[in-house]
């Protein structure tokens, strides 16, 4: 598959060998989601049209997850602890809309591909969920900068606190083979709650699943591969 997307994009516009989709045509986009259907590959796309947002409305959803970092944030916290999470609530008041748009659409993007992913292969090639590894476009090839190192200290309690008010989706059927899954994954742990005493609760080690198989890399050295996630189970 890669193989043939390099080909037939290798005229396709970009900068210094790098494609960017902002520049890519419909007819583009259509022959690549024709290729990844030929090869039963799986397509997530999260988007918005920026022009249509209004800045003061994003300025306050950020305001408001920037307000949730530290809300619940107590004297009975451990200092270094508290000096950690105000250091991660100061990076996001910080970041510019651009960006927040980004944290907000890939955070959205690694919690679809994930939930999808784990359905459609405990039908199909369950063995392959033993295993997840997410590839990201990195915004400087010589370091990782300091959005992402950010992006990724956040994305596990981020989506552990999602999945309280979401959680993720599994079928209870025998058709759904989540044994591999499970083992890799599987975990039981002690969740904090604000408003509530501590509980014990079955679930998945999202840490194990998608931080520590975060790459960052240069797009340009994989001629061929979009910028976006991929999950390669």
């Amino acid at each position: 598959m890669r193989r043939e997307i390099e080909r037939v994009s290798k005229d396709w516009p970009g900068q210094k060998g790098e494609l960017k989709g902002g520049q890519l045509q419909p007819e583009h986009l259509e022959t690549l989601v024709n290729i990844l259907f030929r090869h039963d590959a799986l397509l997530h796309v999260c988007a918005v049209d920026v022009s249509k947002e209004d800045p003061a409305g994003v300025d306050r959803h950020k305001a408001t997850q920037c307000d949730s970092f530290t809300k619940h944030l107590t004297s009975e916290h451990h200092p270094d602890l508290v000096a950690e999470v105000w250091q991660l609530r100061r990076t996001l008041e910080r970041m510019p809309r651009q960006l927040y748009f980004q944290y907000v659409l890939l955070s959205q993007l690694v919690w679809s591909a994930s939930v999808e992913s784990a359905l459609y292969f405990s039908q199909r090639r369950p063995r392959e969920l033993a295993t997840f590894e997410w590839t990201i476009d990195a915004k400087d090839p010589r370091r990782v900068t300091t959005y992402e190192n950010w992006w990724r200290d956040i994305l596990a309690p981020a989506l552990e606190s999602r999945s309280r008010r979401d959680p993720m989706i599994c079928v209870d059927d025998p058709s759904f083979n989540y044994r591999f899954f499970d083992r890799s994954f599987g975990m039981k742990k002690e969740a904090w709650y604000p408003d509530s005493p501590p509980k014990l609760v079955d679930g998945y080690d999202i840490r194990k699943m998608i931080t520590d198989h975060i790459a960052f890399v240069d797009s340009r050295r994989y001629r061929g591969q979009f910028s976006s996630p991929s999950l390669s189970p």
